[in-house]
C-alpha cells in the first residue's frame, strides 16, 4: 500500500517450540524512510496498521 508494508512476524518470545505453537504479530514498515525494514513503526502508526489489516481481511474473504 504505497510506501508502507504490513507483515506478520514470528514472535519468538511468545511462541512455544516444545508445543509447536507459533504466535505471529503484525509489524509495519515505512519503506520510504526505512527501505531495509529495520524499524517496526506499528506503535507510531496504529491507524495505518489497522487500515491495512482491514484490507487484508477483506481480500481473504471468499468470493460469492
Amino acid at each position: 500500500m504505497g510506501d508502507w508494508k504490513l507483515i506478520y512476524e514470528l514472535d519468538r518470545e511468545q511462541s512455544d517450540k516444545k508445543a509447536r505453537r507459533r504466535i505471529y504479530r503484525p509489524a509495519l514498515y515505512d519503506l520510504k524512510n526505512d527501505p531495509l525494514e529495520k524499524q517496526d513503526v506499528i506503535n507510531q502508526h496504529p491507524e495505518k496498521a489497522s487500515t491495512m489489516q482491514a484490507l487484508i481481511q477483506q481480500a481473504q474473504k471468499p468470493l460469492p
